[in-house]
């Protein structure tokens, strides 16, 4: 049997490429963003192995700069394409979905 039938997407892959795009890029303006400030190379006790780069002010900031042109990309991306497709009503909850969600 194939086990890909099975399987329900709530969302197509264009929303889930930008969920994720969105939450990953929100994830690093937050760790750079942090590392902005001297919190890292000052208050720093034990330096996690691969975590050199989160000392340095101007890798940060590129990074960070990188990590903000990406979000702007994907909220770009998102509007245009539900703008192009004209698909507004996904995700959205219709009273019949919260009704089912409390019989279950």
């Amino acid at each position: 049997m194939n086990k890909k039938k099975n399987k329900i997407y709530r969302q197509p892959l264009p929303n889930r490429f930008v969920h994720w795009g969105v939450a990953i890029s929100i994830i690093m303006l937050i760790i750079t963003g942090i590392g902005q400030m001297p919190v890292y190379g000052r208050y720093l006790i034990v330096q996690p192995f691969g975590t050199k780069w989160l000392t340095s002010y101007e890798i940060t900031l590129w990074v960070h700069y990188f990590f903000a042109a990406t979000l702007l990309f994907f909220t770009t991306y998102h509007i245009v394409y539900h703008v192009v497709t004209h698909i507004s009503h996904l995700g959205r909850a219709e009273q019949k979905d919260f009704l089912f969600s409390f019989l279950e």
